[in-house]
């Protein structure tokens, strides 16, 4: 397994982690209007959209480097 397929393996599961966390804090917040929750909501939707983005970017500029 290459560095490249780690590194956007790690790249998903670390987004995903961070929908998650985002979908946890949100509905938290959702039913005990916890300020914090928003903010801790938010922060993570925000990194989410970051690593997706990364991601694209990390395909892009390595596109031509195999799997091997």
């Amino acid at each position: 397994m290459s560095l490249k397929v780690i590194h956007v393996f790690f790249i998903l599961v670390s987004t995903l982690m961070c929908v998650g966390i985002a979908a946890f804090r949100l509905d938290a917040w959702r039913h005990l209007g916890d300020a914090s929750a928003l903010v801790q909501g938010l922060i993570a939707t925000i990194g989410a959209v970051l690593l997706v983005g990364y991601l694209v970017h990390f395909i892009r500029k390595y596109r031509g480097l195999g799997y091997q």
